[in-house]
């Protein structure tokens, strides 16, 4: 919902009158000092430049090692994750079971680099799913359609008592080409050091202590423009992942990496010679079984 928005040469008390009143405020924010917050900082924020977008979310997942595999194709590393779950990080930013559970799938396909270097890319997200370890189901997508299984036993995904629902990923490294990252990258996950940074785009936020609505920095309520230093929870809504980096230090403490996929684990199909991987990288289709 668009905030209403203060007129040219309208005085605060007119349009805090104005706001309060209006019937679509109203019915988003009834209660009315949570009303009265949104519209003073909209009556703060008029002079600012307004934004379409934000800077994208960074989550931050350890790797624990449970062992890898090279897959049956010997030129290819792979690798498995837990990319988030269901809570607040060490960023400040909640990802509530139904957001996860919404925008999973929008993780396939995207780049692993390194540090986030974008022209640094040593592969990519083969397949992702959602684990609801409270109503113990598992979403994924077969034949461009979602699938919905209810399973007993979760530990094939890594799962442990009492844990959030998460988004769970499997990756693949293109060893032969960075044979140097991918030792790094397996050397890393037998230490216990091995973390990843996942960017996340989103479209609005929300902010836990006041309920302010907000789609785009410049309608930040004081909570939020204070988050780091007030430890205000910021809630993503309309998420996207973007690509994955391989880093320093995590920022969700819970997410874990798990073993990699069997040696017969995955399938690739129509493998391009690797002097024209580049040009036909697309041609490869990799065939995931997550045990479904």
């Amino acid at each position: 919902m668009p905030l209403i928005k203060p007129k040219k040469s309208e005085k605060q008390s007119d349009f805090i009158e104005r706001c309060m009143g209006n019937k679509t405020m109203k019915s988003e924010y009834p209660d009315q000092k949570q009303r009265s917050a949104v519209c003073y900082t909209q009556w703060k924020n008029k002079d600012k430049k307004s934004k379409s977008a934000f800077d994208p979310a960074e989550m931050i997942v350890q790797a624990e090692y449970l062992g890898y595999s090279e897959g049956t194709v010997k030129d290819t590393l792979i690798v498995k994750f837990k990319l988030c779950h269901a809570n607040k990080n060490a960023n400040y930013d909640i990802f509530t079971k139904e957001e996860l559970r919404k925008s999973y799938y929008t993780a396939v396909g995207k780049a692993i680099d390194m540090g986030h270097d974008k022209t640094y890319t040593i592969g990519y997200i083969s397949d992702a799913v959602f684990v609801d370890t409270q109503e113990d189901k598992i979403y994924y997508y077969k034949e461009n359609k979602e699938q919905i299984e209810e399973s007993d036993d979760l530990c094939s995904y890594g799962y442990k008592i009492g844990e959030d629902s998460y988004v769970y990923c499997e990756g693949v490294i293109w060893k032969k080409r960075y044979e140097a990252e991918a030792e790094e990258i397996r050397g890393d996950f037998e230490s216990g050091k091995l973390f990843f940074s996942m960017e996340t785009y989103f479209e609005k936020c929300r902010c836990e202590t006041c309920g302010v609505l907000a789609i785009g920095e410049d309608e930040y309520c004081t909570h939020l423009e204070n988050r780091f230093q007030l430890g205000t929870g910021r809630i993503l809504i309309e998420c996207t992942f973007a690509g994955v980096g391989k880093v320093e230090h995590p920022a969700d403490k819970d997410a874990v990496g798990l073993a990699a996929a069997k040696n017969d684990g995955f399938n690739l199909i129509d493998l391009i010679p690797d002097e024209k991987f580049d040009k036909k990288m697309l041609k490869m289709l990799v065939d995931i079984k997550l045990g479904r």
